[in-house]
């Protein structure tokens, strides 16, 4: 490997350590502290949907005391789709939530590396991220 994958890779290691601390809520045993806390029913509704052969999932068979409720169509279903692919690898649906949660720190720390490393210097970089 050459220096400049070197020096990529050790970059990506640093920015993945310093976000360690913020998968920290979600390490715990049980739900993690939150102000949204349906986010794992949305996970469970929409994992409910795609294995009734809906897709993509727009109604919510289980909500609104059931009697359905067309939440896909008011909440983006990006984030409940990778939740429900984690819950399909095996996972239940309380630690794929939390996946979804880890895995979008980690993407957007990634990505806000990759946005900043043209724009300004090495420790903006990190700091951003």
């Amino acid at each position: 490997m050459n220096i400049v994958k070197k020096k990529f890779i050790f970059i990506l290691a640093v920015i993945l350590i310093i976000q360690i601390p913020l998968f920290a809520p979600f390490l715990h045993k049980g739900f993690f502290p939150s102000h949204d806390d349906f986010q794992v029913v949305r996970v469970f509704e929409m994992s409910q949907a795609i294995n009734y052969g809906h897709f993509p999932p727009r109604w919510s068979a289980g909500l609104l005391y059931g009697h359905g409720y067309p939440l896909f169509n008011f909440y983006a279903p990006f984030s409940y789709l990778i939740g429900a692919s984690f819950v399909a690898l095996g996972f239940n649906y309380l630690v794929a939530t939390k996946m979804v949660f880890i895995f979008y720190f980690l993407i957007s720390a990634f990505g806000i590396f990759l946005l900043l490393r043209n724009l300004v210097g090495l420790l903006p970089t990190l700091v951003g991220a």
